[in-house]
């Protein structure tokens, strides 16, 4: 957060975050006991070139005894504290695996009505083990409010997939036992509870298909550009275009043409000490470049937005870019600003709202 000054008008600021990389701003406090607990199917059998999908493999759940409990923009994530390592000592590298969300169950009364686990999460796209970010920030809360003490109980399911391809052909017939720490915190990072859970996996001996090359994608972010902030601290720089620039912010890397795509997860940026204030996403315009590629300029949007074509087919070659968020000033921009939002007398207030980014094939 950058420093603040004494200034005649009120300082905005505009805080922009990244999926794979999440801000811990705000303001809740530990609940008495909230547990977090969980468990998993045990193993799951590759038996063809294919892959395989484990349904329901991982289910963590939040329980709650109690009259109320509301806990706001939880989160969750997954940590490979032990590689999937076989006997004699192969690895099954963790950019082959990935959680895919599958639903919510109750264990009670409560919550009451059942969230989905898109209302969640915001979407139900496969998340890589080496992400680790389950629930970035829940767009529902834990929440109950009873007359006496009521059991709160919520049950997230995950199934796991291990991707298919050539790369099964030196694991077949071992098995890869690995120790996964799952962890929930509060939207301070604010930790919840954790717990460790093992799992196995088999590749058959004999693989059914044909070994075909896997498509690799890996996409991250400097830790510069993990709470992108654009600061509004005079006249000029609510009136005419204002900018903050991160270099070698995003890197890329895959073994294929690719496309980025991007979408904010609500619709407007959310002051951060009044829930009801906030600013339509689409004031502010993002652009990806490097010394070959340059995107167009887009506003942002709670919409799935395609960013960026690329062209690579070597995983092993980091192609990394600069990010710049703009705003181009003048009377739009101010009249989607709250009304008092310039006034000399209010205080420093800071929106905030998160960018999930995705890379895939054209």
């Amino acid at each position: 957060m950058p420093r603040n000054y004494n200034l005649h008008m009120n300082k905005l600021l505009i805080c922009l975050i990244s999926l794979c990389l999440i801000s811990q701003i705000a303001f809740s406090q530990s609940v008495r006991g909230l547990r977090f607990n969980g468990y998993s199917s045990g193993y799951a059998s590759v038996t063809s070139y294919d892959g395989v999908i484990a349904n329901e493999a991982f289910t963590s759940a939040f329980e709650f005894i109690g009259k109320n409990i509301n806990v706001p923009n939880w989160k969750m994530s997954v940590e490979l504290v032990s590689p999937f390592r076989s006997l004699d000592g192969k690895i099954l590298s963790p950019e082959y695996i990935s959680f895919i969300p599958k639903k919510t169950v109750s264990r009670g009364s409560y919550p009451n009505p059942l969230p989905s686990i898109t209302d969640i999460i915001g979407n139900n796209f496969e998340i890589p083990l080496i992400n680790g970010v389950l629930v970035p920030k829940s767009n529902v809360p834990l929440e109950m409010n009873a007359n006496w003490n009521s059991y709160y109980g919520m049950e997230l399911k995950f199934d796991l997939r291990v991707q298919g391809g050539e790369y099964l052909t030196e694991l077949r017939g071992k098995e890869f036992v690995g120790a996964l720490n799952f962890k929930a915190y509060h939207v301070n990072g604010q930790l919840i509870e954790s717990y460790l859970t093992v799992y196995i996996i088999r590749v058959n001996d004999n693989l059914t298909g044909t070994p075909s090359q896997v498509d690799k994608f890996s996409i991250s972010f400097s830790p510069e550009v993990v709470n992108g902030v654009l600061e509004y601290n005079t006249a000029a720089s609510y009136f005419n275009r204002n900018s903050v620039i991160y270099n070698n912010a995003l890197t890329v890397n895959s073994n294929k043409n690719y496309k980025i795509t991007v979408k904010t997860s609500s619709p407007n940026f959310v002051s951060t000490t009044d829930l009801n204030r906030t600013i339509p996403v689409g004031v502010v315009y993002m652009k990806l470049s490097n010394a070959t590629n340059t995107s167009n300029s887009l506003p942002l949007s709670n919409n799935v937005t395609t960013l960026l074509n690329g062209s690579s087919s070597d995983f092993n070659i980091s192609q990394i870019y600069d990010i710049e968020y703009f705003t181009t000033g003048g009377t739009d921009f101010i009249n989607a600003l709250p009304e008092d939002a310039m006034s000399a007398t209010s205080s420093v207030e800071t929106y905030a709202t998160t960018l999930e980014f995705t890379i895939t094939a054209p």
